[in-house]
């Protein structure tokens, strides 16, 4: 009889094993929340995102994203672009593949790159940005409308069209 066997063993003949296993696992579960209320949660809550994203408690790419935002609302459409390019780089696995699960985030960030390429005015790297956005995300209309009319801006030499603003002049970022 191996250890694992004996341990089910003990554990069945014991209701008093049973409860000190549940409680065990409980005080853990609680430890464990505790540990990342303080270490992820809390800093996003309070804007941290650099503490966020030190912490291996919760999903790494979304202080990048929220950092990011937080940037474009600013208007720092340069620093904004370098934080969600490296939270669209952490999105990749080792080979350099991006998940189906996490194609739509990675969508999300190709389209926020996109948007604050446009207004740093770099509007062929802005329409590569939304043309890879819909690769992730086929049916993402913002990246769509953006595309055209970065394109239509290019073929214009820059010139106006339009509202001039990536979203259809709401110059905000999908989901926002």
């Amino acid at each position: 009889m191996n250890a694992k066997t004996k341990i089910f063993a003990f554990l069945m003949r014991s209701k008093k094993g049973l409860v000190k296993l549940a409680a065990f696992a409980f005080i853990a579960l609680a430890l464990y929340g505790c540990l990342r209320l303080f270490t992820y949660t809390l800093p996003m809550l309070q804007h941290d995102y650099a503490t966020a994203a030190q912490s291996k408690r919760g999903e790494q790419t979304l202080p990048y994203y929220d950092a990011g935002l937080e940037l474009y609302h600013n208007g720092d459409y340069v620093n904004a672009q370098k934080i969600w390019t490296a939270g669209y780089t952490l999105l990749s696995d080792q080979d350099g593949t991006i998940a189906v699960s996490r194609q739509a985030r990675a969508a999300d960030f190709q389209l926020l790159i996109g948007n604050s390429l446009f207004y740093q005015q770099k509007l062929s790297p802005a329409a590569e940005a939304y043309k890879q956005a819909l690769r992730h995300n086929p049916n993402d209309l913002e990246a769509k409308y953006n595309l055209e009319l970065v394109s239509q801006l290019i073929i214009k030499g820059g010139g106006g069209g339009g509202s001039g603003q990536p979203g259809g002049g709401k110059g905000r970022p999908k989901g926002i």
